[in-house]
Formats: C-alpha cells, structure tokens, sequence
C-alpha cells in the first residue's frame, strides 16, 4: 500500500498508461489504413473483373455470330450420294469460313474451325502454312469414305451402334491377367558387337549422343541402308504377329509375344520393347479398348495370359533393333475375320501395299451382335488406315509438322 502511494509509482504507472493509449491509437489507425486500401483493391479489383468479364461476353457472342454464319447441322449419313451433294454444297461456305481470320489477345492469327456434319467445335486453330486448307480437304475426303461404308454396313445414327457398343464395353472390360516374369537376353558369343541397345541389361537407355536442340542429318551410304534394314525386319515381324495361322481364337498374346521374340532372335535383331525401362515383354500388345502403357503398375499394352476371342480388335507394336538403329511400326488385326472357306495356315500374307485389302472377311455372322462388332471393328481399323495413309501424305518437303497431325485430325473428325 506504500509502495502504491510512493510518487515515483504512480508516475511510472501514468506513463505506462499514456504509453498504451499511443500504441492503441497508433494500431487503430495502422487498420483503419489497411481497411482503407483493401477497400480500394476490392473496388479496383471489381472494377478489373468486370471489365475482363464484358470482354469475354464480347468475344463469345462474336464466336457464336461466327458459328451461326458458319456452321451447318449435321445431315443423314446413311446414302453416299446425298453425302457427296451435301458436301460439294459446303465447299462454298468453307472457301469463305477460311477467309474469316481474327486476332486473339496474344496477336497470334487465328481462325475459327467449323465444318458441317457436326465436325467437334474446336476453339481455335493455329493458321499455320496451309494447315487449314489441308484440314478441310482431308476432311470431305473422309467423311465421303466413312459415308460410303456406313450406307453399304447399314450404318447410321439411328440404329445407335455407337451407344450399343460402348455400352458392350462398359459390360465387359478387358481385364489385365496374370503373365510370365520377363526374361532378359544373357551376353553369348552367338550376338556379335552392336547387337544389344544400351538398355538390353540395365532396363536404362544411354545419354543422347547429341545437345538438346539439334537435329542430326543422316547420310545415305551407311546409316539410310540401315534404317531400310530395320524397317523392313520390323514389318516381316509385324506381319508374322499378325498373320490368321498366329493370331486366332483362344491364343494368347503371350505365346504370340514368345514367337515373335524368337524370331527376331533367328533374323539377328534384339526386340527393341524388352527391358526398356524394365517392360517385360517383347512386343506391345493392346485387346479392345486397351492403351498401352508401359507403367510397372499396369498391364495394359502388355501381353499376359488372357485367350483371344472371335471379335476382338488387337494391336501389336513390334520393334527391332538390328546394326544399331531401332524399326518400329504397328498394325490392329479382328480376330476370327476371315472368310469361312479359307484356310489360315494356306494364307500368307508377305507385307505388301496390297496385301492387307486381300485379306477375305468374314461373312457369316452367329447374330446381328456379333456382325455389327466386326463391323465397326473394320470401320475403325479403316479410320486408322486412312489416317496413316493422309499423314504420310503430309511429309514433304516445306510442309509443317503440324500438318501431319492436322491430316490425321480431320481423318477422326470425319469417322466420329
């Protein structure tokens, strides 16, 4: 209580007091500044959203002027005859979509992509060299082709063969089944120098031999003869995987993955998928909806134990590596398509450009569902052929890498 009374005390308390109030008021008037700003950013904030939200209300309503000046409903594909008249009608009105250019707001030229028969509206396009010019034609090419099979397959929208055999594989996906560990290559004295890649016993491929960013032009003398050779074994290969006598009914991609690993050992080449970042398998194999992948997780893409059955569409990848460069190519082959009088062990199929169309098909169906599978099974293997076909006819000489998958694009666009 004296200590209380003391002077020095109560000044000292005084001053503590005082010192609170200031700092009081100094805090009160640090937040009624930040209020104060935060309240500006949020008003200049608004004001910025709502700016760049009339924008873009501008620009849709300028795209869908632009899609209703453009586009045309999608008409009957079930008569090839009235295709091609509807087609020859829309050549005009794409002649003068293609003279329609606008600025995005990166100043990059773009235009829009619009196509009748329900083309997917793609937002923009890069107008790259002639790319859209090659669009449009590779696309009424196609779309004639896929208009043409579907009216002589009875084909059409209102049958609703898509929604049916989407629904088929929603009932019955292709399950992975259980398979053979991988078996690695030992060093022999029977493979010379240069038959294994960098990988072959490590499952890791070597450094690039070149910088980033540079390109390394090849001579013909020795590394084109090469590349010839390869390519030609990796095709006889692909057409043993894919040859009636090796993929029928009730085989599995397992055994066919054996027979192909061996004979790309007896023609001196390493089969390029085996060890490559530890896949097990020496060709890539893919049933139905199946993607590959070569993930340590999945076997999807991988060959395993599950029997082949009539129907199913299978992809092989088949790769060799032989004097030190890789040949890679693929092929999709129906199991069980070929025509009830012929003989699979009597058919050779030798890799030619006109060896696949030969092929006889099937003719006798046990039910409508089983003909419409094989059906649009071809359907889609005819997409693929033709967008190969139209990508390769892409490469040349001052064309654009873009143009390739512009060709290939509008080829998938026409079939749906």
């Amino acid at each position: 209580q004296e200590a209380r009374e003391d002077p020095a005390y109560l000044l000292r308390e005084a001053e503590k007091k005082a010192r609170k109030r200031e700092d009081s008021d100094v805090r009160d008037k640090e937040n009624a500044q930040k209020r104060a700003r935060r309240a500006e950013d949020g008003e200049y904030r608004d004001a910025l959203h709502a700016r760049e939200n009339a924008q873009k209300r501008a620009r849709r309503a300028e795209d869908g002027e632009y899609r209703d000046a453009y586009y045309m409903p999608r008409y009957p594909r079930n008569q090839a005859v009235q295709s091609a008249q509807t087609m020859s009608l829309s050549t005009s009105l794409l002649s003068s979509a293609n003279a329609a250019k606008r600025t995005s707001r990166c100043g990059k030229k773009l235009m829009m992509d619009r196509h009748p028969q329900g083309r997917r509206l793609k937002s923009t396009m890069p107008f790259l060299s002639s790319t859209s010019q090659l669009h449009d034609e590779v696309y009424e090419r196609a779309s004639f082709h896929a208009s043409s099979f579907d009216a002589m397959n009875n084909l059409n929208e209102k049958t609703l063969w898509r929604s049916r055999q989407i629904e088929v594989t929603r009932r019955t996906p292709v399950e992975p089944f259980p398979r053979e560990a991988m078996c690695v290559i030992p060093p022999s004295q029977r493979h010379g120098d240069g038959f294994f890649p960098s990988y072959a016993h490590t499952g890791i491929p070597g450094p690039p031999k070149l910088p980033p960013d540079s390109i390394l032009i090849h001579d013909e003398a020795s590394m084109m003869d090469r590349m010839r050779k390869a390519a030609k074994l990796a095709r006889r290969l692909l057409d043993y995987a894919c040859h009636p006598s090796v993929t029928r009914v009730g085989r599995t991609t397992e055994e066919i993955d054996r027979l192909v690993h061996t004979a790309a050992l007896d023609h001196g080449a390493y089969p390029s998928p085996l060890n490559y970042r530890s896949f097990p398998k020496s060709i890539c194999s893919s049933v139905n909806e199946v993607v590959c992948s070569s993930g340590r997780r999945t076997s999807h893409g991988i060959p395993d134990s599950r029997p082949l059955e009539l129907g199913d569409l299978v992809s092989f990848d088949v790769s060799c590596f032989v004097g030190g460069v890789h040949g890679d190519n693929c092929a999709s082959i129906i199991v069980g398509d070929l025509k009830e009088d012929y003989r699979a062990d009597e058919f050779e199929w030798d890799g030619t450009a006109n060896s696949l169309p030969s092929i006889p098909t099937k003719t006798q169906f046990s039910s409508p569902e089983e003909e419409e599978r094989f059906v649009t099974a071809r359907r889609l293997v005819q997409a693929a052929l033709e967008s190969r076909d139209e990508g390769v006819a892409a490469c040349k000489p001052g064309a654009c890498l873009s143009d390739i998958g512009a060709a290939i694009h509008a080829v998938c666009d026409a079939y749906g």
